[in-house]
């Protein structure tokens, strides 16, 4: 697994400077937002692209609609849980090394985020087989909701 590395020297110039490692974390945290504020965009880009495709309602096959609530609700369930796990192993990780933790939180946050635009994306498939608007909309508000309930966690210490 890819650690960072976090040197922890202290400016020569003294008391007004952070530390390097400080200046790393704040770069990490920076980018995790920049990453979730894509994800945000991706989601409405998704919309956008339905909206302009028009695509045809037509009778689905009956085993779609199941399979896909059934990819659905294991997202929900697989984002949760390993949300959890690697939210756990940061706050064991932090207590020994702050460098150490960063790794864990940020998959953590990824994996969370990627199970919620999936969920969107699912949406968008089922909208491009044919379903109507009233179907995919319970998709992507599912996959907004958690996009939502899921931005960036502080990283514990």
């Amino acid at each position: 697994m890819k650690t960072f590395a976090l040197p922890s020297v202290e400016s020569p110039r003294g008391k007004g400077r952070k530390s390097g490692a400080q200046l790393d974390e704040a770069k990490v945290r920076t980018k995790i937002w920049v990453l979730y504020g894509v994800f945000v965009f991706i989601w409405f880009n998704i919309l956008y692209l339905l909206h302009f495709l028009k695509t045809s309602t037509r009778v689905l096959a009956p085993w779609i609609l199941p399979a896909f609530a059934a990819l659905g609700i294991y997202l929900i369930v697989s984002g949760a849980l390993m949300r959890k796990k690697y939210f756990a192993q940061t706050t064991v990780a932090a207590h020994d090394d702050a460098s150490k933790a960063f790794v864990p939180w940020w998959l953590g946050n990824m994996y969370g985020f990627s199970s919620a635009i999936t969920i969107a994306v699912l949406g968008f498939w089922l909208k491009f087989l044919g379903a109507t608007w009233s179907v995919t909309a319970i998709f992507f508000g599912i996959g907004l909701v958690f996009l939502l309930l899921w931005r960036p966690r502080p990283l514990l210490r």
